[in-house]
């Protein structure tokens, strides 16, 4: 009687991981924050993941109504270390809408690594001049609630703005009072007091006040379209017993 033996050998590997800082791609414009809004000129912009192992893909797309849409991306991987940063590069900001896109910087391929695979930046375009753009008068009681109308249709992103002058009313400021993203699950967020985002994407102003006079206009966009509407604000109220617009 014979006897055979099998000897079975098994190759083991062993993958080193290393998790970098951040929790989701980090956007240039947008700090430490994976949703932002930010004026954006005709410069690119970037997105990037350091000191991670395996190295991370990047890619840039532009959100619409209909779903992503690929946008030109230039990527770069540097090794550092033990890990590599990943670097994606786009410059294809306003193709198809000229005042605002929604951008997201997106991994493929890795799960695990970092917290969220996506960040995302509202790019509205920082040449945008008011000269040309019929407005629309308000005469809005002091002390009373307003809504100003932004849009009755289906949108996917939207940003509200108050133009705000000097004391020699030579030099303007345009300050963002609230944006919000509609598309892959809401997001709004305010930045000034006294003010909220209503129905159909309107500027709330609660109590109305002389402080509240001036030019406010909201841009939204889907994707592939976008619009301006310009509010002039005057706000009439009581001075000494006289009623003054």
């Amino acid at each position: 009687m014979s006897f055979i033996s099998y000897i079975t050998l098994r190759r083991i590997f062993f993958y080193h991981t290393v998790k970098p800082k951040e929790a989701f791609p980090h956007i240039n414009y947008c700090a430490n924050s994976r949703k932002c809004f930010a004026e954006v000129g005709s410069t690119s912009v970037n997105c990037s993941v350091g000191s991670a192992r395996p190295s991370i893909a990047l890619t840039w797309v532009a959100r619409t109504v209909e779903g992503d849409r690929n946008i030109t991306t230039d990527m770069s991987i540097i090794s550092e270390g033990l890990g590599y940063t990943s670097r994606a590069t786009t410059g294809d900001i306003f193709h198809d809408s000229s005042l605002l896109g929604l951008l997201v910087c997106k991994t493929s391929g890795l799960q695990g690594i970092l917290q969220s695979n996506e960040s995302v930046l509202l790019a509205q375009n920082k040449n945008i001049s008011l000269l040309s753009t019929e407005k629309r008068s308000r005469y809005i009681e002091r002390y009373t609630k307003v809504n100003l109308d932004c849009t009755g249709g289906d949108i996917g992103f939207v940003v509200w703005k108050k133009v705000r002058y000097d004391h020699t009313y030579d030099k303007t400021e345009h300050e963002t009072l609230v944006y919000s993203i509609f598309l892959g699950g809401e997001w709004t967020e305010v930045f000034a007091n006294g003010f909220s985002l209503g129905t159909n994407a309107s500027l709330v102003v609660p109590v109305v006040d002389v402080g509240h006079e001036g030019l406010y206009y909201c841009i939204y966009g889907d994707g592939f379209t976008d619009a301006l509407i310009v509010y002039d604000v005057t706000v009439k109220g009581m001075l000494g017993g006289v009623m003054v617009e």
